[in-house]
């Protein structure tokens, strides 16, 4: 249980929770951030707070390239490579017009970050909506 009440700041803000019936279009762009791995050669996280322009992908894509992919998660990341979440970055913000829409989970196994054609699996915060509002506290 936290025992401190957060003190806002601009580096520290809250976010939105989407409605339950949220559709993002395939293609839309979206931002990710975490402390995670900023080169997967180097193997170290970032001191900073990174984020990264990526986009909505097909939720086929994952389906087919990443275990464990299910329809309560969200297809996201850059098919070029290069961009995307990495180790460290698990628990992050999938954010559309500051509202909380996914949560970095995974990405592919044997891939490294950033492989091209290879997006990252983000929960999908819309289906899990009724528990968090039955645990957070106003």
């Amino acid at each position: 249980m936290l025992t401190e009440k957060v003190v806002f700041s601009p580096k520290i803000q809250p976010i939105r929770l989407p409605k339950h019936d949220l559709h993002v279009p395939n293609g839309t762009p979206v931002i990710t951030a975490g402390w995670g791995f900023t080169d997967p050669e180097i193997m170290s996280t970032s001191d900073d707070l990174m984020e990264v322009n990526i986009n909505i992908i097909d939720w086929q894509i994952c389906e087919e390239l990443l275990p464990f992919f299910t329809q309560r998660m969200i297809c996201a990341g850059n098919l070029d490579g290069g961009l995307g979440s990495c180790h460290g970055d698990s628990g992050g913000p999938l954010e559309l017009n500051g509202t909380l829409i996914g949560i970095v989970s995974y990405k592919h196994p044997n891939r490294p970050c950033g492989a091209a054609g290879y997006p990252v699996a983000y929960t999908k915060v819309p289906d899990f909506l009724t528990w968090i509002n039955k645990n957070i506290d106003f």
